[in-house]
Parts: C-alpha cells; sequence; structure tokens
C-alpha cells in the first residue's frame, strides 16, 4: 500500500532504526571478518572530536524540535516547519548529526567496519527517510517548504563549519 505523503513521511524503515541496524551489523561483521584500521593517535582524536560534535549536533536539533512542540516520530505528520537553530544549517541536523557522529566513532576507536557502516547507513537514510521526509514536508507546506529548501542544504552548509566567521 503507498505511503499518502500528505498524512505521513515514513512507514519503514524508520531512520534511527537505520543507524542501529548499521551499527549491529558492523560489529557482527568485525567478529567475523575483523576489516584492520591502523590509524595514528591524532586521526583517532580527531575523530573523536567528530564524533562529539555529530552527537552534539544531533542533540541540538532533538532539543529544537521538542521546545518547537513538534513531532519527531518519522511516522507520523509534521505540526510545522522549523527553522531555527540547526535547522538553519541543515534541513536534516539530527540525521547529519548522527552520519557524522557514527563515522568519528569509527575512526576514533580504528574501526574500518563502523564507518563502512556509517557511510552505508547515510546512504540508506537518504534514501529511505529524507526522501521521504521531504516528500511529504512538501505536501504538507508547499512553498513555505520551498523556500526553506531553496535557502538550507539537505546535509550541511558550506559554510557552517567556519568558526569565528560571520555568515552573511
Amino acid at each position: 500500500m503507498p505511503i499518502d505523503f500528505a498524512v505521513r513521511p515514513n512507514a519503514w524503515p524508520w531512520p534511527p532504526l537505520l543507524f542501529a541496524i548499521a551499527l549491529i551489523a558492523a560489529l557482527a561483521l568485525a567478529a567475523v571478518a575483523p576489516l584492520p584500521l591502523d590509524l595514528p593517535a591524532p586521526m583517532r582524536a580527531i575523530g573523536a572530536i567528530a564524533a562529539v560534535a555529530g552527537f552534539v549536533l544531533w542533540f541540538w536539533g532533538a532539543v529544537t524540535m521538542r521546545r518547537a512542540r513538534v513531532n519527531m516520530a518519522p511516522n507520523r505528520a509534521a505540526s510545522q516547519l522549523v527553522e531555527s537553530g540547526p535547522f538553519a544549517l541543515s534541513r536534516h541536523p539530527i540525521y547529519v548529526g548522527g552520519a557524522i557522529g557514527f563515522f568519528g566513532l569509527g575512526v576514533a576507536l580504528s574501526h574500518a567496519w563502523i564507518c563502512l557502516a556509517a557511510l552505508a547507513a547515510a546512504g540508506a537514510i537518504e534514501r529511505f527517510g529524507i526522501a521521504r521526509e521531504e516528500t511529504h514536508l512538501a505536501a504538507r507546506f508547499g512553498d513555505a517548504w520551498t523556500r526553506y529548501a531553496a535557502r538550507t542544504p539537505r546535509w550541511l552548509r558550506r559554510d557552517s563549519l567556519r568558526f569565528g566567521r560571520r555568515r552573511r
């Protein structure tokens, strides 16, 4: 049965579960077929910083949605469009933060399967989560969504990682 995108964005698979499935798969693959990844300590430190930054972005996005009293369940209709906070940097900061955090964790742990699983999860979320959610948001919010999508990138603004510089 096709999804009515005006009513809800997703049925299955839920994007947060895609991250969990990917992590479980990575750990299972590591147990069966180890894939060595010997990264130097400075690279692992950068991975740890990326992991923390990614999970902070994820949390900031979730808190922003909660403060706006917006539904966060991927199988329920959006009640309003959130455009402030991390949503000014990305249309999907929770997924972006999860992907960055997940990949950074793989680098920090020098774990090749986690890095690969993070990339696979990001691709699956793009296909099964983001594309459906954006179709839903366009159906629900029309021109307001179109304007927001035109000025805010799907993943991250190119200048969002520049610290100490003002955006115009």
